[in-house]
């Protein structure tokens, strides 16, 4: 994936997506490790959610595997640092969600729960 495309699917997703997390609290905006980056992560009512954005320029049916397990585990750990340093928000319920922009069809898919959240 090339930065451009990478650009196109945050833009998009601040666009559509933001709005609904106003009444959130952000805890952290593109937080990266080593191996990987949460784009979003919030705090609502004793939840973390955690936000992945995946632009993907493949066909519709084959959108279900732009995040797959391998993608999810660095996801996960990468929530975990995120949250190494709040030791409170470690003991709140977390949830991921995507978003996952088709760039062939200029459409945008919000999965909420996503995947769970173990180790892999």
């Amino acid at each position: 994936m090339t930065k451009s495309v990478g650009i196109t699917g945050t833009e998009k997703e601040k666009a559509e997506y933001q709005p609904a997390v106003r009444v959130h609290q952000t805890l952290y905006r593109n937080f990266r490790i080593r191996n990987g980056q949460v784009d979003l992560v919030t705090l609502k009512s004793g939840k973390v959610y955690f936000l992945g954005v995946k632009t993907w320029v493949k066909n519709a049916e084959n959108l279900k595997y732009a995040v797959n397990s391998h993608r999810q585990s660095c996801l996960c750990k990468t929530a975990k640092s995120a949250l190494a340093s709040n030791r409170k928000a470690e003991e709140y319920t977390k949830q991921y969600n995507l978003v996952l922009v088709n760039r062939t069809y200029k459409s945008l898919e919000y999965i909420p729960h996503a995947f769970e959240g173990g180790e892999r």
